[in-house]
Order: C-alpha cells, then sequence, then structure tokens
C-alpha cells in the first residue's frame, strides 16, 4: 500500500552497492527485486543488516517492508528507531506514519528534517499530510517550496490539483505551459492542458496541444479531434490538409471537400470507395454529390437528361428499404420533382419518415408528392406541420411550395 509514495525515496543503484560488504548477497537481492520478489530481497538485506548493523541495508530493508508490506516491517521500524540521524531513515518514518494517519508524528519528523537538509521530498510529504487534512493552502505552500527544489511531474500535478480545487484554473494552466515549454508533453500535462484550452474555448491552443499528445502516443483519435474543432472554426482548408497527411476515413474527407464546395472532388471519393467497399451508402453519395454538380444555380435542378438519367441509375442500384433516411427522401424527391414516378418517390419519402418522423425536409417531401397527384389539400396539411420552424420557412424552397400549393387550394 505504500508503493506510490515510498517510491520518491532514493533507491541505491548496484554501484553504490557493490562497494559494501556482502557483495554477492547483496547482487542475489538486486535480482530477486527486478524479478518483483521483493520478500526475499528484504530478507538479504534484513540479514545483512543484522549481520553489519549499517544502516544502509536496513534503509533498503525498510523501503521494501513499508512498501510491499512484508512480514518484518515492524521488526525494522523497531530497529529503525535508533537509525533517525539518518535523513533517508527518518524519511521513512514519516512517510508510515503519514501512511497509518498519524500525521503528528509525521508532521515533526518532517519538520526536524527541513531544518538539516534542503531536500524537495520532506517538502512534498509534508505537502501530502497537509492535503489529506484539506489544508490546501498550507499544502500549495509547501508544494511550491518542493517544486523550486526539483521540478518533476508529480509535484506539478499536485500543484495543479490543488489550484482547480481553488478555482485558479489560470493560475493551473499557467504551471502546466511552463513545465511543457520547460521540459515535455506528457500525457497527463498535456490532457490537462487540454481539458482547460476546451473548458475555456481557446481552439486554437487545443488544436497544438491535440498535435503534441498525436506525437506523443500516435492515436488517431487526436487528429480527429483536431478536425473537429477546425470544422467548428470553419477552417476547411486546414482539416483537409490533415486528412492528407494522416490515415482519415473518406466520410470525413467527403464531408470536407462539400463544406468547401469541391464537389467534383468528393464525387471522385465517394465513387472510389464504392468501387473498393461495395458500400451501396457511397453510390448513393456520389449521386447526391453528382447532382450538385451538374445542378443549375438559379433552377436548383439539373436539366441534362443523360446526367439526370446517370443520377437516377446510381440511386436505383444503392437506396432501399434499409438506406439511410437522407438517400431515401433525396432520391424520392428527384423521382416525384422531375415527375419519374411520384408512387415510388413517395414510398421512398415514406420510409425516410419511418426512421424519422419529424424531419421537416422529408415532410416537405411528401407534401410535394401530394401536390404532384393533384391532393393539394393534404399537401397543405402535411406543410403546415413544417412553418413553425422559422429557418426552414424562410428557405427558398420551402416558400416555393408553400405559394405553389396555396395557389393549387384557390383554383
Amino acid at each position: 500500500m505504500y508503493r506510490g509514495l515510498l517510491s520518491l525515496i532514493i533507491v541505491f543503484i548496484l554501484t553504490s552497492l557493490a562497494l559494501a560488504k556482502g557483495e554477492d548477497k547483496i547482487l542475489q537481492a538486486l535480482i530477486y527485486e527486478e524479478h518483483g520478489q521483493f520478500q526475499k530481497a528484504c530478507d538479504i538485506y534484513t540479514n545483512l543488516f543484522h549481520e553489519n548493523n549499517e544502516s544502509i541495508y536496513l534503509q533498503k530493508a525498510l523501503l521494501l517492508a513499508l512498501s510491499a508490506n512484508l512480514k518484518q516491517k515492524d521488526e525494522l521500524l523497531k530497529a529503525s528507531k535508533d537509525f533517525l540521524e539518518h535523513t533517508a531513515i527518518a524519511r521513512l518514518n514519516a512517510l508510515y506514519f503519514f501512511e497509518i494517519g498519524d500525521y503528528k508524528q509525521a508532521e515533526a519528523i518532517l519538520y526536524k528534517l527541513i531544518k538539516e537538509e534542503q531536500d524537495y521530498r520532506n517538502y512534498e510529504i509534508l505537502g501530502d499530510i497537509f492535503a489529506k487534512k484539506a489544508l490546501y493552502t498550507k499544502a500549495l505552500e509547501q508544494y511550491n517550496l518542493a517544486y523550486k527544489l526539483f521540478e518533476h511531474e508529480n509535484l506539478l500535478l499536485k500543484i495543479v490539483e490543488i489550484n482547480i480545487k481553488n478555482k485558479n484554473i489560470n493560475q493551473a494552466k499557467k504551471a502546466l505551459e511552463e513545465f511543457v515549454k520547460n521540459s515535455q508533453c506528457t500525457f497527463k500535462t498535456c490532457t490537462l492542458l487540454l481539458k482547460i484550452y476546451q473548458e475555456q474555448k481557446n481552439h486554437k491552443a487545443s488544436i497544438q496541444t491535440l498535435g503534441k499528445l498525436y506525437k506523443f502516443n500516435n492515436d488517431i483519435k487526436y487528429i480527429y479531434a483536431m478536425i473537429e474543432l477546425l470544422v467548428q472554426e470553419k477552417n476547411y482548408t486546414q482539416a483537409l490538409n490533415l486528412t492528407q497527411k494522416y490515415n482519415i476515413d473518406p466520410d470525413t474527407k467527403i464531408f470536407l471537400y462539400t463544406q468547401t464546395k469541391d464537389y467534383k472532388k468528393a464525387y471522385e471519393i465517394a465513387l472510389k470507395h464504392y468501387e473498393l467497399s461495395k458500400d451501396k451508402k457511397y453510390l448513393s453519395m456520389a449521386g447526391v454529390l453528382e447532382f450538385e454538380i451538374h445542378m443549375d444555380p438559379k433552377s436548383k435542378k439539373v436539366t441534362d437528361p443523360k446526367i439526370l438519367a446517370s443520377i437516377m441509375k446510381k440511386f436505383e442500384q444503392s437506396v432501399d428499404v434499409r438506406s439511410d433516411a437522407l438517400y431515401q427522401n433525396y432520391y424520392g424527391y428527384a423521382l416525384i420533382e422531375y415527375d419519374i414516378d411520384i408512387a415510388k418517390g413517395m414510398e421512398l419519402v415514406g420510409w425516410a419518415l419511418e426512421q424519422e418522423s419529424q424531419n421537416l425536409y422529408y415532410l416537405d417531401s411528401l407534401a410535394w408528392g401530394y401536390y404532384k397527384l393533384k391532393d393539394c389539400k393534404k399537401a397543405y396539411e402535411i406543410l403546415q406541420k413544417t412553418l413553425h420552424d422559422k429557418e426552414f420557412s424562410s428557405s427558398d424552397e420551402s416558400k416555393e411550395h408553400l405559394k405553389v400549393i396555396e395557389k393549387c387550394l384557390k383554383q
């Protein structure tokens, strides 16, 4: 249970231990540690301590005993009372008292250590005690003192956490930014920074941080998040640049090209992906995009019979009762608008409405179908369901349909 906190305590490197007595035993203990056999390693260090009465072995044994809650923990703690002049052993005692909730004894040891040495760990553990007692201002003071002595990530995260608790978000952000600038973007620091930037709606900084996180672990989700933010800013060109640089799905590429009105490029991607995957969705997309490419800007219609036939063929081959409602309605409306097959068109629009019964565009298509069948009363009743939406009812197509249908009713 002590592993997290006690990782702060120094672990002796091989060269320093090899200079002590019992080199072969020390080497064996190190091997046990490397393989996670902490009880066996601790037994060796404990025996070496009993044989030599040297603090270096007691320190190592006590560290392992506390870290892994080993059987000789109490024995070693008792023995350590005669070695409290050694700061590392005293600090282990402070950590033990902290873990069992005896903050008074832990603080007494730490204040004494602070007078004797300027070691960041003394301030950090004291800060941990204050944080545990919810004395966050005092904890922050100790963490800052520790951080001045040694700028490491765990300390920074503790400082940031308390600043966030105290609603000092900008202070937390400043600390993280300085660490990233002076040290590196780690997963934790940059993730925290990203969260702050997103909450502050700082898209530019968010995008930069997402790029750093991608470099950190090559997870494509960060590129998608960058694209999403760029779309929110309507920066489609930069978003498209990312799709060309990274392995981004065709749907995203098609969407971005449509936003830049480059329907030809979107059409090429849709058709190519249909040929590769045989997914009918992409053939439907190609039909929609082909319509957009060849649509007359004034009449909003495709006037070339050959092109219209090409579009209808794509829809005929790809749209059925299982298709997305968007394509069912698009195909259905085209059949109605061009008087190709009004009954089939209305059936397709009906399928779309089964999926999205309140969709204003689909209701408008259905109304237009009834108008084409000369049932103007039914057309008007359905169209009325769309007029509550000011944005939709203000569109040119809606106004034109309403005008024509109202005129039909008067005849």
